[in-house]
């Protein structure tokens, strides 16, 4: 029988979703100023070798298979107050992630001379990639604590690690341009950024978390098969791996025809996936409380789900219709070099609003145990997406690389409505879709505006705005129910 009340589950949900979001946005905003500040000291050819050697760090940080299974794992074991199982959670992902995390290094070590002089003929990624090779245990210990602190309910302190990394990448970006660095710059600053939020993370989830969050008096610690989380965060490693070739792959590519061109895309591609991190950033908050509930009924879970999820779409709308109405204003933020990189951001942000509602429906197979499934289904679109890329970058360069990201996000969004009805959830598809409906009818009718009206891009906002706006309340696409779930978040979060 149920112990839990669901307005309870809702609001322990909506606080997190809160400061999660809150870090999205903060960490998107931040990044965004790296790389501005980047343009403006670091010339684009040296920036284009810095971003190539930050990438491969990236693509080989195998981050989101211990993060996910930490807060899945360690999010059961605390509503059970099995603190034994919460440790050994803790125990076992560590060890995955230090695994993963050398082994990672040294592959980019020992394949640093080949990809410095046989694939890109770049005298200066042989300084580059051993300093982004240090980058990469420290990037997955880093995401490894942010897990802990989801699990534990704790979404706050992700906030606050978060941040202290993005302020000190600026901060150290500025000071090692200043002291006469170019491409190196980005390097160095990537790698003591991280090594400071890690060190932060670390004090933060063992000194001061962990005496007030983990449960006081303990359960009868229940048996834990570490066979289970193993292989829950290989499955979500493989996962990750595959979406970090296709995210990172195009830009790679890019590199070997020009890498002048990297840094052009790289912004685009970094402020269209904020956009998706936001929204997906509430499913990963969902994965152990909808685990919980998926034991008692699906139809309960399915309550739960539907609203906060609309409700994670409807908050991104804003963004989408910004990024696809009007992106030559924001890249000519960064620097007027960058506006030619306009029409693949418009393509990459209708792509964005399919992979969205894609994150959204695959983070209910991990809270349902089914990370396989979302496996096979990324490894699906990604095969697409990469074989479209690979095909289209030579000809058409950055246009290329976005529609091949716009043609892999739709298969994927189809792919995953089906594999969720296959799980038992009773989602209401038709409510899920009206966030969808909005964002379309607002950017067509920017669109045509902006053709209609010219350079009134203030007059187009505030126009498209309000149809937004009016669309969303007509259609009941945002009704009393999200309200409630926004207002429960924004009193949990300030104490009330």
């Amino acid at each position: 029988m149920r112990t839990a009340a669901q307005p309870e589950v809702i609001g322990t949900v909506a606080v997190n979703t809160v400061y999660l979001s809150v870090d999205v946005i903060l960490t998107a905003a931040l990044g965004m100023l790296f790389w501005i500040v980047a343009a403006r000291f670091v010339p684009v050819q040296d920036l284009g070798e810095a971003t190539i050697a930050t990438t491969v760090a990236t693509l080989f940080a195998l981050t989101a298979g211990t993060r996910i299974a930490a807060s899945k794992f360690i999010g059961e074991h605390r509503d059970k107050c099995d603190l034994g199982a919460i440790r050994r959670s803790i125990a076992i992902c560590a060890k995955v992630t230090l695994f993963i995390g050398a082994a990672s290094m040294s592959i980019v070590f020992f394949a640093t001379p080949w990809l410095a002089k046989t694939v890109y003929n770049e005298p200066n990624l042989v300084t580059l990639l051993p300093i982004a090779a240090l980058i990469i245990p420290l990037i997955c210990i880093w995401d490894f604590l942010n897990g802990i602190f989801v699990g534990l309910h704790k979404a706050v302190y992700q906030l606050a690690v978060n941040t202290v990394v993005s302020i000190s990448k600026i901060v150290l970006l500025v000071a090692f341009t200043y002291a006469g660095f170019k491409s190196e710059s980005v390097v160095l600053a990537f790698l003591f950024g991280y090594l400071i939020a890690v060190v932060v993370a670390v004090l933060q989830a063992f000194v001061r978390i962990a005496p007030t969050s983990f449960p006081k008096q303990a359960s009868t610690s229940t048996a834990l098969d570490e066979r289970k989380i193993i292989g829950f965060s290989l499955a979500n490693y493989g996962s990750n791996t595959i979406v970090k070739i296709k995210t990172t792959l195009p830009l790679l590519i890019i590199g070997l025809y020009s890498m002048s061109l990297v840094p052009l895309y790289n912004i685009a591609y970094l402020v269209t996936a904020s956009t998706i991190t936001l929204v997906s950033t509430v499913g990963i908050v969902f994965i152990p409380v909808v685990s919980r509930e998926m034991k008692f009924s699906l139809e309960k879970a399915s309550e739960l789900v539907n609203p906060v999820f609309t409700t994670a779409l409807m908050a991104a709308g804003p963004l989408f219709i910004a990024l696809i109405v009007f992106p030559s204003d924001l890249l000519s933020l960064v620097s007027s070099e960058y506006v030619s990189a306009a029409p693949s951001m418009r393509i990459l942000a209708t792509g964005a609003i399919f992979v969205s509602f894609s994150a959204i429906l695959q983070s209910l197979l991990n809270a349902s145990g089914k990370a396989k499934l979302v496996l096979g289904a990324t490894a699906c679109y990604t095969a697409i997406e990469m074989v479209l890329a690979y095909t289209l970058i030579d000809s058409y360069g950055m246009l290329g690389a976005a529609f091949s990201f716009l043609v892999s996000g739709s298969i994927n969004s189809l792919i995953s409505v089906y594999l969720v009805k296959r799980t038992g959830l009773l989602l209401d598809f038709g409510r899920l879709f009206k966030p969808l409906f909005c964002i379309g009818s607002a950017c067509a009718l920017g669109l045509f505006l902006l053709n209609v009206m010219g350079q009134a891009a203030v007059i187009v906002a505030l126009i498209t705005g309000a149809t937004y706006l009016g669309i969303a309340r007509f259609s009941r696409a945002f009704g009393e129910t999200e309200f409630s779930i926004l207002w429960n978040a924004i009193k949990g979060s300030v104490g009330f």
